[in-house]
C-alpha cells in the first residue's frame, strides 16, 4: 500500500526559486500551477482542508509536522463544499488554527513531484515529495537528498523550519 508521504524541503530565496523554476520547466514534466488555501484544524497540521481552483480535499497526516515520513490520506470533495466542510469541522469543536495561501508550481521529476511554493506571509519553499510503500521510504528519502545536492539546494534543518513555522503559527493573521 502506497500511503507514506516522503518529503524533503527547503526555504529558498527568490533567486533560488527562479533558478529552480527555470530548471524544472526545462528538465521535468510540468503538471500544474494553481493557487490554494489550506486550513489546519490542529497545530501539528494533522487535519487539514485544502481548496484549489478546481477541487478541494480533506487531508489527514500522521506523525508530526515536518517529519520526513508521514502517513497521508486525502479525501476529495467538491470545491463548492469547502465552506460547508469548514463549518462542519468548526461545529465539531475544531476551529481553524492556521491558514495558508500560496501559489504552487508542480512538476513530475524522476518519479516524484517537485513543488515550488510562494506562500503569502511565509516565504518560498522548494519541496520534493513522493507517496510510497513503507518499505521504500528510506531509499526514496536518500534519493531526494541526492537531488537536492545535485541542484545545489541546502536542506533547511528541521529546527529552523520548525522555528519559522512556529512564528507563522503565532502571527499568520497579521502576515496574510
Amino acid at each position: 500500500m502506497r500511503n507514506i508521504e516522503v518529503e524533503v524541503r527547503a526555504l529558498v530565496t527568490k533567486a533560488e526559486f527562479d533558478r529552480l523554476k527555470k530548471f524544472f520547466n526545462k528538465n521535468a514534466k510540468f503538471l500544474d500551477r494553481h493557487k490554494d488555501e489550506t486550513l489546519y484544524f490542529d497545530k501539528d497540521g494533522k487535519v487539514r482542508l485544502r481548496k484549489e481552483e478546481k477541487r478541494a480535499y480533506f487531508v489527514h497526516k500522521g506523525g508530526k509536522i515536518h517529519d520526513k515520513y508521514r502517513q497521508e490520506l486525502e479525501l476529495g470533495i467538491k470545491r463548492q463544499d469547502f465552506d460547508v466542510a469548514r463549518n462542519f469541522m468548526e461545529s465539531m469543536g475544531k476551529p481553524v488554527v492556521i491558514k495558508w495561501q500560496r501559489e504552487r508550481f508542480v512538476w513530475l521529476f524522476r518519479g516524484m513531484k517537485a513543488y515550488l511554493d510562494n506562500t503569502r506571509g511565509y516565504g518560498r519553499i522548494f519541496e520534493l515529495e513522493a507517496v510510497v510503500a513503507p518499505k521504500d521510504k528510506e531509499s526514496i528519502y536518500q534519493n531526494m537528498l541526492g537531488i537536492f545536492k545535485d541542484l545545489k539546494i541546502k536542506l533547511t534543518p528541521k529546527e529552523k523550519i520548525q522555528k519559522h513555522y512556529q512564528y507563522y503559527l503565532k502571527n499568520w493573521k497579521k502576515l496574510i
